[in-house]
């Protein structure tokens, strides 16, 4: 008779004590057997170890028995998990140069998220509403991505997407929202308590959609259970902003860390314990039909709190950690890269929001792709909408205007600094009453039939915008100088028109 999952997982956490110190062993879980690369369909607790040995190469007190507690054991090999926040700490500069850092409005998961200190990078996983109170709607991500460690913690923590950066001007950002709440990552590797998941209540008026970029509509949740594993082919999926979309499937749940399981590094070890997440569900890559023979890769830094969803896009787990080429030992990083991705149970992150948060997570159900929601308003809290952003959300409905916000929200430090202290800048802004047609430009969604005008004091608008950036590109840096000959045309087309004009403009598709 087959065994309920929770007792399946209590031999799993008495294997992990067992097999503690054991060579090569880091966890254990539950799942199916493979035999020479084919699934038999067998209950087994699957031993992850670095390395497999052969037996006769093991004095018999370092073998892995073949059962344990009346159940087959399958020792699969696959590399220590890691957490894979982004920072500089983690990878060298400050983003890898093919990360998807593109701003999405309305706001949907499996996009880059960042905290307010600007210092690491993550996903947001997906998106959620509380059941008791519809203007509760939360992005979801790991709490790792928001604080280095628990310590950390800040209530209300502002968080960006892309970035939290905000305009010299005030009329645009990328803040989103705040952290509402959540659990750290252990303190201890055997700490029941700890998720690693951190709630971002969106702002209210901000727009969102019920997807996940390059996934779709997002459908439910769902609790994997061991029966659903046992074939070795529940199909998952994943988007982040650096791996983008990659597929896998799940080798085995209930996941927990041998105790005193060390990888050979001591920084490794500490940041590995410290974010090791019991209970975890283990995901291998599946293999690039483009490139059958490269490593397979499922996740890097920068995917942490990407939602995992099954073929029926329900959301299965919250991704947590994996493996990636920055922190192999070996000589040979590629002999480790086995492509596994770990991740926390979405059941768990649930009954959580339930017993200690008090409120039920709910997925809004939705009639198709691109149904646009707006977070209500919630008395207290000042809509950044409402409070003068009609520009920021007139141009983030279309991708020219995305653009041109991401652009402007970009290089806003650097322009107000050139102004500043640029003595040749501040003097042609100032002739050329620059500040005058900024105020003009803010005033515009609320006069949109209005021309902007051709003359300020009886000299030229385009004239002087030409002047002045022509001064601005004299000490702008090599991104600045690529992005103002980027927008220069449509920065130069504005005197004389109104902004339905300008708007119709950038809502024209990208050449």
């Amino acid at each position: 008779m087959p065994h309920p999952d929770e007792k399946l997982f209590a031999i799993v956490r008495r294997a992990a004590e067992a097999f503690a110190g054991l060579p090569n062993v880091h966890s254990v879980g539950i799942g199916g057997r493979e035999r020479g690369g084919k699934p038999t369909g067998e209950l087994v607790l699957k031993v992850l170890v670095v390395e497999k040995v052969p037996s006769d190469r093991l004095p018999p007190g370092a073998r892995i028995p073949e059962y344990f507690e009346g159940l087959p054991t399958d020792v699969v090999r696959a590399g220590h998990p890691r957490p894979l926040v982004g920072t500089p700490g983690y990878r060298p500069g400050p983003v890898p140069p093919d990360m998807d850092l593109s701003r999405e409005r309305p706001l949907k998961g499996g996009t880059i998220i960042s905290a307010q200190d600007d210092r690491s990078w993550g996903t947001m996983g997906f998106i959620v509403e509380a059941l008791e109170d519809d203007r509760k709607v939360f992005g979801i991500t790991n709490h790792h991505v928001l604080f280095e460690d628990p310590v950390l913690e800040i209530p209300g923590f502002l968080v960006g997407q892309p970035t939290p950066k905000k305009s010299c001007t005030a009329c645009c950002r990328g803040v989103i929202g705040g952290y509402a709440g959540g659990r750290a990552s252990p303190i201890r590797h055997d700490d029941p308590q700890a998720i690693d998941y951190a709630l971002i209540r969106l702002d209210p008026g901000l727009e969102w959609l019920n997807e996940i970029k390059e996934i779709g509509v997002v459908e439910g949740t769902y609790n994997v259970r061991v029966s659903d594993i046992l074939a070795l082919d529940y199909q998952v999926l994943k988007r982040g902003p650096f791996t983008r979309v990659t597929g896998g499937t799940v080798q085995t749940i209930g996941v927990v860390l041998v105790p005193h399981a060390e990888p050979d590094i001591l920084t490794d070890r500490l940041r590995w314990l410290q974010h090791f997440q019991d209970n975890s569900m283990a995901i291998r890559a599946n293999p690039d039909p483009a490139a059958p023979a490269d490593s397979l890769v499922f996740s890097a830094h920068g995917d942490s709190g990407s939602a995992i969803v099954n073929s029926g896009r329900q959301v299965v787990a919250l991704l947590w950690g994996g493996e990636d080429e920055n922190t192999m030992t070996d000589a040979d990083p590629a002999t480790e890269r086995f492509g596994y991705g770990y991740g926390i149970p979405v059941h768990r992150i649930e009954d959580d929001m339930s017993t200690r948060l008090g409120f039920t997570l709910r997925v809004l159900p939705t009639a198709g792709e691109g149904i646009v929601n707006t977070v209500p308003e919630f008395a207290g809290v000042e809509s950044p909408i409402r409070a003068e952003r009609e520009l920021e959300r007139d141009l983030d409905r279309s991708e020219r205007g995305r653009v041109f916000l991401q652009a402007w929200l970009r290089h806003s430090d650097e322009l107000n600094a050139i102004v500043q202290n640029q003595r040749r800048v501040a003097t042609v802004w100032q002739r050329h009453n620059g500040s005058a047609l900024l105020r003009l430009v803010a005033q515009a969604p609320y006069e949109p039939t209005r021309p902007l005008p051709t003359e300020l004091d009886g000299l030229p608008v385009r004239e002087g915008l030409v002047c002045f950036l022509d001064q601005v590109e004299r000490y702008a840096s090599d991104n600045l100088k690529r992005d103002l000959s980027a927008h220069r045309g449509l920065l130069l087309s504005l005197p004389g028109r109104t902004y339905n004009d300008v708007l119709r403009q950038v809502g024209e598709p990208l050449q």
